[in-house]
């Protein structure tokens, strides 16, 4: 409704919000708002960086002029956002699966695995994503939920993590 008023999807944010002086295209692709994406990206928003492959398609993109180091971003975006086919093209091209992006400190796997993005956790899979990697960037959530509320994990989700550690030895043993 507001692109079809006019709204310039150009705009840029503040320079302290969620998305420091960002567009639209980029607020989206960062909050995984994969429907709104693609709405943006069909009214002619400009897709500028390599973190944006959540829209989905980077034929035009010379992966060449990206260092195996800045790719990362681009690879957890498209698994956020189930952009399969830009997944082969990223690790075809040599984009390690398993890396942390440094940026954002989000590994693919895990951030597909988060929001339940299946295919993208198949397909990351299938290229040799690590399940058994810990994510650095989110460590294990205690019994009772997180501080956001989440849910505590079922013994079945906890069946790959390594067993706690047991504390220190008590007193006179």
């Amino acid at each position: 409704m507001l692109i079809d008023a006019g709204a310039d999807i150009e705009a840029v944010s503040a320079p302290d919000g969620g998305v420091p002086s960002g567009t639209a295209l980029q607020h989206a692709a960062v909050f995984s708002m994969t429907d709104v994406v693609d709405v943006l990206v069909a009214a002619g928003a400009k897709i500028r960086s390599l973190e944006q492959a959540a829209a989905g398609d980077i034929t035009g993109w010379p992966l060449g002029r990206f260092t195996l180091q800045s790719r990362p971003p681009g690879l957890v975006f498209a698994a956020d956002h189930q952009r399969l086919e830009v997944i082969d093209r990223l690790i075809e091209a040599g984009t390690p699966v398993n890396e942390t992006d440094a940026e954002w400190g989000r590994m693919p796997l895990h951030t597909a695995a988060g929001i339940g993005r299946a295919a993208s956790v198949r397909r990351l899979l299938a290229h040799g994503a690590d399940p058994n990697l810990r994510d650095p960037g989110h460590p294990p959530q205690p019994a009772g939920g997180g501080p956001e509320g989440r849910q505590p994990r079922t013994p079945r989700d906890r069946s790959h993590a390594p067993a706690p550690h047991p504390g220190p030895p008590a007193p006179g043993s």
